[in-house]
């Protein structure tokens, strides 16, 4: 495949993740804020779409295709290609981690009162937009320098990619959890 395809599939990647991503969250926020639902309906939903993504995730990864359009398809065959082995890796460390977030809400579930709303009152709309931008901003950096590396370099060098792409994951997850946390503490300091 040449690069002008690549760079033309990569462009539909980041237009349709982003479209996907932005739809999602507002909707989801918006029917938050709205309906104000408890803890258990939002965690429970939020369980049972993890659980679907698993579901596609462990199909992929048999070689089972889902994806409905041809660019999606192409750009996953010439990953597959070019990582080899690290594609399923990538794709297992994948599943391990939405099955990790599923287990992570069920605690959620287990360590507050249920019928509690999912956002407190306290909590305005600002927030949840601020969280939105900076969630976007996350992911479209990330995969940005992921699509780079993977164009860049060849199958040799991509061995132990996955490793070393988990290991930045962990340390940008934990500085944005850090930023998170203090936010939340200034939040509630000012009030």
């Amino acid at each position: 495949m040449d690069s002008y395809s690549i760079q033309e599939l990569r462009k539909k990647q980041f237009l349709s993740i982003n479209l996907y991503s932005i739809t999602v969250l507002v909707t989801a926020g918006a029917l938050i804020f709205l309906l104000e639902p408890s803890r258990l309906i939002v965690l429970l939903l939020l369980c049972f779409f993890m659980a679907i993504s698993c579901l596609f995730t462990w199909r992929e990864m048999d070689g089972k295709e889902w994806r409905r359009s041809d660019w999606a398809r192409q750009l996953v065959a010439y990953e597959k290609e070019k990582m080899g082995k690290e594609w399923f890796k990538s794709k297992r460390g994948e599943l391990t981690s939405k099955l990790f977030l599923i287990v992570l809400f069920i605690f959620q579930l287990s360590i507050g009162n249920a019928s509690d709303p999912f956002f407190p009152d306290i909590i305005g709309i600002e927030y949840y937009v601020f969280f939105l931008l900076a969630l976007i901003i996350l992911t479209n950096v990330s995969l940005y320098f992921r699509n780079r590396k993977i164009d860049r370099l060849t199958t040799v060098e991509l061995q132990g990619f996955t490793k070393r792409e988990y290991g930045k994951g962990m340390v940008i997850g934990i500085i944005f959890a850090v930023i998170v946390i203090v936010a939340t503490f200034n939040f509630i300091i000012s009030m």
